[in-house]
């Protein structure tokens, strides 16, 4: 996985900041940050919109009201790049602590770069996610290959590494996945919702008069009580 540690700081108050671990994912249409670290930061919600998200291996999309903010991430270069992101209760479970530096070391086309992602603290927790929004903020283009596929991004947070990593100590079945699948909200779900609202709204408004009988045609109806006497209708 693309990760990299780094610092975060409420623009509004330079005097909170915050260390935390992120995950690069180009696949996602938009960027997120955990409610721990909003809160942490004291982070002003800029807006609030309304989210649906699909899960992975899922066909139903759940839409959420989300709140965006804005923060300000540290790069390598001492440039601080302003990101708008989504605020959310999880982004992923903890990532199992990688042994990068050693990875490098195996790697003499790959020594002596400058990690993105030290893991210096025991802790995996994510709590921000970049997604293509932002990811080319970040995201350099230059690009290092070793030859096991192991691969070294150059990003404005440091070299971020990613692909199959081959440590003896490092147990065959620990795996990383973070797979986000993130949808705009459209008319459509809108509609749907709305949609859904109004039927609850009829049948609450009909209780009482709604019967079994009301689902019987006009012409059936008319039908069933109607009859012809000596040239007449009779009920």
């Amino acid at each position: 996985l693309q990760t990299a540690s780094t610092v975060i700081i409420n623009p509004h108050d330079n005097g909170a900041s915050m260390k935390i671990r992120l995950v690069l994912d180009n696949g996602s249409q938009r960027s997120y940050l955990t409610q721990l670290a909003r809160d942490t930061l004291r982070l002003q919600t800029l807006d609030r919109q309304c989210l649906a998200t699909a899960c992975f291996g899922s066909k139903r999309t759940d839409p959420q009201s989300c709140e965006l903010v804005r923060v300000n991430v540290q790069t390598k270069i001492g440039v601080r790049t302003d990101i708008d992101l989504f605020v959310v209760p999880h982004i992923c479970e903890p990532l199992i602590k990688k042994p990068l530096n050693k990875c490098v070391e195996l790697h003499q086309n790959l020594s002596g770069l400058e990690l993105a992602d030290d893991w210096a603290e025991e802790s995996g927790r994510v709590d921000m996610l970049i997604g293509s929004d932002f990811y080319w903020a970040f995201v350099t283009g230059d690009v290092i290959r070793s030859e096991t596929g192991l691969v070294a991004v150059k990003s404005t947070l440091g070299w971020i590494l990613s692909g199959p990593v081959e440590i003896k100590e490092h147990h065959k079945d620990s795996v990383n996945l973070v797979t986000t699948h993130i949808l705009r909200t459209h008319d459509g779900v809108t509609n749907k919702m709305l949609n859904a609202t109004l039927k609850s709204f009829w049948e609450l408004e009909a209780m009482g008069i709604q019967s079994e009988d009301m689902e019987v045609s006009v012409a059936d109806q008319f039908a069933n009580s109607i009859k012809m006497e000596n040239g007449r209708y009779e009920v």
